[in-house]
């Protein structure tokens, strides 16, 4: 988020609002304090986890709730980008979420039905995603056109799913 959004500025685009969305506490709070340091305005910092549905997550089993994981039990609120996004409009979607990114996808159809932002879909986190993100891309959103791209040459992490609306 930062560094896209301190690139954008570089280069002379006018602000943007940007939601940031993070379910670990600790890194929430890193991100407010990066936020603060860098002056960036019209960020808004969303404390749940995306997913598909509104509630609540017991446990959850993802890898950016590291200090959460050493308490016995915890829970994180999980919320629909459909509902926090309540009908703004959005023009790029960037999700980075551990695993969790195949929910958050069918958390946000409406957003993306409605609004058709750039998509860039992080599908490494679990084999099964490397197929089912971009057909799920597919078979939702027919008019867009996917691209994949691996950014690492030496792992199999860092491979991306962008999708662009014709």
């Amino acid at each position: 988020l930062v560094s896209g959004y301190m690139l954008m500025h570089q280069l002379g685009y006018p602000p943007v609002r940007a939601h940031a969305f993070e379910a670990d506490s600790l890194n929430t709070e890193r991100l407010c304090r990066t936020i603060a340091i860098y002056h960036l305005k019209d960020v808004i910092i969303h404390h749940i986890l995306v997913g598909a549905k509104d509630g609540w997550c017991e446990n959850p089993d993802f890898n950016n709730c590291r200090q959460e994981k050493d308490r016995n039990t915890f829970s994180v609120q999980t919320s629909r980008l459909d509902t926090v996004l309540a009908g703004s409009e959005v023009n790029y979607i960037k999700m980075d979420i551990e695993g969790a990114e195949r929910n958050a996808l069918e958390g946000a159809f409406i957003t993306i039905e409605k609004w058709r932002p750039k998509l860039a879909i992080c599908m490494y986190h679990e084999t099964a995603h490397l197929l089912d993100i971009p057909l799920f891309i597919n078979s939702n959103f027919q008019d867009y056109k996917i691209y994949i791209r691996h950014h690492s040459s030496n792992s199999l992490w860092e491979t991306v799913c962008y999708a662009v609306p014709n």
